[in-house]
């Protein structure tokens, strides 16, 4: 909380703090008597409620009353869908530990959550499947097509490869199975919401070992996702090491290589996310070409 002298306060600096990317909470009162709260921000600023902000600074100044700015950090959202209230309300509370970090909203189900959507610009939406009225796979496909940029964890208690694929097929980030440790939920989360920022692209005539190579001889940390016809492939590396790899119900080595098997896709970099377990060994280069080996004999 930062006390302002009222001496030299006005709109002006007000709208100057706001511009500069700061949200405001403003509290204004005349010999602790409240007379005036609101929060303010960058998009907001000057139209919400200018007129009485003015006269309540006015009228602060003229008597010697006090105004407090406190400067709010701009947090990252989180919107937990999910008709379970036990669940969401369980969820809001032990990831309340990172409120630091980011927000959590809850909804009870589909319509609740695209109405928080419309009036929320959201990070990364956590959602069940199984709801009553729009089920977790319509709100994915909806949220994939109206807010693009945002990110989506799908959760079921209900899983089975072929929702596992649709899911990813339709945007998905992540599939978890119910039920899980919230510690586990806390890491993706921040992974994708502290995720840095960078540039985003497309690259087009490269094959999937040229995608990898680059990354170990970055000696980056990464998850590179692989999408294709539906399914879906993640290969873990840990300062270019290649430290894990999963498909559908693979993992390590026979994950890699089916992986490696397609001979094309889409695939996602996630730098900075950090492999949840170590299956893969070997080294690199000796993946590469054993997988390269493998496609020959196929052919």
């Amino acid at each position: 909380m930062i006390e302002i002298n009222l001496q030299w306060l006005n709109i002006d600096h007000i709208g100057y703090f706001c511009y500069n990317g700061q949200n405001l909470t403003v509290k204004i009162t005349y010999w602790n008597h409240y007379i005036f709260n609101c929060t303010l921000s960058n998009k907001n600023w000057h139209p919400f409620c200018l007129y009485h902000l003015k006269i309540s600074i006015n009228y602060c100044q003229s008597a010697n009353g006090e105004i407090l700015i406190n400067m709010v950090k701009d947090l990252k959202k989180v919107l937990i869908v999910d008709d379970e209230e036990t669940l969401t309300w369980s969820m809001a509370r032990s990831l309340s530990k990172d409120k630091d970090k980011y927000e959590v909203f809850i909804a009870n189900n589909g319509r609740e959550a695209l109405n928080l959507l419309k009036k929320n610009k959201v990070d990364l939406v956590i959602s069940d499947i199984r709801m009553p009225d729009i089920n977790g796979l319509d709100l994915l496909v909806n949220i994939k097509k109206e807010y693009p940029l945002t990110k989506v964890i799908i959760m079921t208690a209900y899983g089975s490869s072929d929702v596992q694929k649709e899911a990813n097929r339709r945007g998905s980030l992540y599939y978890v199975e119910k039920p899980f440790e919230i510690s586990d939920i806390r890491k993706i989360i921040i992974d994708l919401i502290g995720r840095k920022k960078g540039f985003r692209g497309k690259v087009f005539g490269l094959q999937l070992t040229d995608i990898i190579q680059m990354n170990c001889l970055g000696r980056l940390t990464t998850a590179l996702i692989i999408t294709r016809d539906g399914e879906r492939g993640v290969i873990y590396l840990n300062e270019g090491e290649i430290i894990h790899a999963e498909c559908g119900e693979q993992k390590g080595t026979d994950a890699f290589y089916k992986i490696l098997s397609w001979q094309e896709g889409e695939f996602v970099s996630n730098t900075g996310v950090t492999p949840p377990v170590q299956t893969i060994y070997q080294n690199g280069e000796h993946l590469l070409i054993e997988a390269m080996r493998r496609n020959d004999d196929k052919v």
